[in-house]
């Protein structure tokens, strides 16, 4: 990945991380953040937007707006994102939970990332829920093993992430069970 490119991409995170700690503010609510984990440098193409939009519209007929209201989303160099206000009818916990479960069970939920920001900024992850680590996209090894030992090349990663990405988007991600 060129250093400019990567720099960019960087500065455009910590413009997000900017963002939620804006939002945030006092802390007297949650924030969930929706991002796509998506391998290399092209982070926002047409088919990763429409496949995060479709899987957001997944996400709200999953959750409804009895959870979860629409704060903010935009696509960047840093890819697509989205943050929801998550209302005091669910506490976090368990939204982190449920949101676990949605990434789980989703078409595209392996790149699909479902952050829970508490108060100042922490976030809820996997590890407050017992639970293990992400798989990689290929095999069945925990996924920062294979990203440390380069088990698969980039060119692998990113044509399968392509075609998973490709076929959820042509069948309209209807593939969720709670899908409209």
């Amino acid at each position: 990945m060129e250093q400019t490119n990567l720099h960019s991409i960087l500065a455009a995170k910590e413009e997000r991380s900017a963002r939620i700690e804006h939002l945030l503010g006092d802390g007297s609510f949650s924030l969930v953040a929706a991002t796509m984990n998506i391998p290399g440098p092209r982070k926002s193409t047409n088919l990763i937007n429409r496949a995060f939009d479709l899987a957001l519209q997944d996400l709200l007929v999953e959750f409804g707006c009895s959870h979860l209201f629409l704060l903010h989303k935009e696509s960047g160099l840093a890819g697509p994102y989205a943050l929801f206000l998550i209302k005091d009818t669910i506490q976090p916990l368990q939204m982190k939970a449920r949101l676990v479960a949605f990434e789980n069970t989703h078409p595209i939920g392996r790149w699909l990332d479902l952050d829970v920001y508490l108060k100042k900024g922490t976030v809820l992850g996997r590890d407050d829920l017992a639970l293990p680590r992400r798989r990689c996209f290929l095999c069945d090894e925990e996924a920062t093993v294979c990203r440390r030992t380069a088990k698969h090349s980039l060119e692998q990663v990113c044509a399968f992430t392509e075609q998973n990405l490709q076929a959820y988007v042509q069948t309209s991600g209807i593939h969720h069970p709670n899908s409209l």
